[in-house]
């Protein structure tokens, strides 16, 4: 009984470990880059360079993505009205890898800059209330860091197993600097 009981435990949870991101069209095609370091081991950080030259350098690669869910909850302030909400950060392709459902909005350029921000449809009911799908172009602050952002979407994430459930998603910073092949620091 014991071993039949341990046998399950193992199944189940097998089960439910394969079934993260099974919504996702094409998932079976897209693929975590791990890194080894001597340090620290195997690490699922890459650096941004490492992503964006081994495009160029593998053809078997047709495409990538960044996206990062540190699970930090920050103040979203507008007007009147807050809602502390869990921040991930992306670059546009986000969006093609992993296609939620636009409630208000688009997709196109949604973080294509630091002054935007895709929220959440939970998000946006909290600051906007009924007139979430109005939201669009209105500014949202972020009490961290006084900084504001445009809205430019309201997504609905889905409601199957997904790593990357988040209230809202801004512009992965610091890629500008293409060449710091040493911060380990993005997801992709």
């Amino acid at each position: 009984i014991i071993g039949f009981t341990v046998f399950i435990l193992v199944f189940l949870n097998w089960q439910d470990e394969k079934s993260y991101e099974n919504w996702v069209p094409g998932g079976e095609n897209i693929y975590l880059v791990e890194n080894n370091n001597a340090i620290f081991g195997n690490m699922s950080v890459s650096s941004y360079p490492e992503l964006h030259v081994s495009k160029e350098k593998f053809s078997e690669i047709e495409d990538y993505t960044i996206a990062g869910l540190w699970q930090s909850n920050y103040k979203l302030i507008y007007k009147d009205r807050s809602a502390y909400a869990k921040e991930a950060d992306a670059i546009d392709s986000y969006f093609e890898f992993f296609p939620h459902e636009a409630i208000a909005g688009s997709f196109k350029n949604a973080i294509s800059d630091e002054s935007k921000i895709a929220l959440s449809e939970k998000t946006a009911k909290s600051l906007f209330g009924a007139e979430y799908k109005n939201c669009i172009g209105k500014i949202v602050k972020k009490d961290s860091d006084d900084k504001s952002y445009v809205v430019t979407v309201v997504y609905k994430y889905t409601d199957k197993n997904s790593v990357f459930k988040s209230d809202y998603i801004i512009r992965t910073r610091g890629l500008n600097n293409s060449t710091n092949w040493t911060n380990y620091s993005y997801i992709g």
